[in-house]
């Protein structure tokens, strides 16, 4: 169980310690979209760290108070919708998706998430899906619902779905406070 701040230092270790590993999934992703877990775990990883970048998170905080401010009140959904977060992320997702195979575009945001989601059985994967998920403002309750969601997704008649379990749930405790 670890904190969002935590979790970003140690894949920010990770990366520094296992250079190898990034080539090697580098080279792979060259040749297309990842097709293993050490190559979307790479993917995500690329995004939880330009996602956690102090002018990404100053810039969600401001949709997060603006959303606020216009309805009175808290999200009570978690900000599981966001309004302007979808083109905020593609201002990362723009600059990292094409490294591993997918167009940087909306379209190309969907694709990643639904090849992605084929992923989501491994603990390693969806923790990361989580972490990326509060860096982009949602509430724990809000990240369980998308990573439901994302787990429902299909890849097609022989795709990466049926060679993955179900997403299963995890024990994350993203939200606790340092002590």
């Amino acid at each position: 169980m670890e904190d969002g701040d935590l979790y970003v230092n140690k894949v920010a270790i990770e990366e520094a310690l296992f250079g190898v590993l990034e080539e090697e999934c580098r080279l792979e992703a060259s040749a297309g979209k990842p097709a293993t877990k050490q190559g979307v775990y790479l993917l995500l990883r690329s995004l939880l760290l330009r996602f956690s970048e102090a002018w990404f998170q100053e810039s969600v905080k401001k949709l997060q108070q603006k959303r606020d401010a216009r309805s009175g009140r808290l999200d009570p959904d978690g900000y599981f919708h966001l309004p302007g977060r979808a083109e905020l992320a593609l201002e990362v997702q723009r600059k990292v998706l094409p490294q591993f195979g997918f167009q940087g575009s909306k379209e190309g945001s969907s694709d990643m998430i639904r090849h992605c989601s084929a992923f989501l059985g491994d603990k390693d994967v969806a923790q990361m899906f989580d972490a990326i998920n509060k860096k982009l403002g949602m509430s724990s309750a809000a990240r369980q619902r998308f990573r439901k969601l994302a787990g429902s997704f299909e890849d097609g008649p022989g795709g990466l779905k049926a060679r993955f379990p179900a997403p299963a749930p995890i024990e994350s405790n993203l939200d606790a406070q340092p002590a």
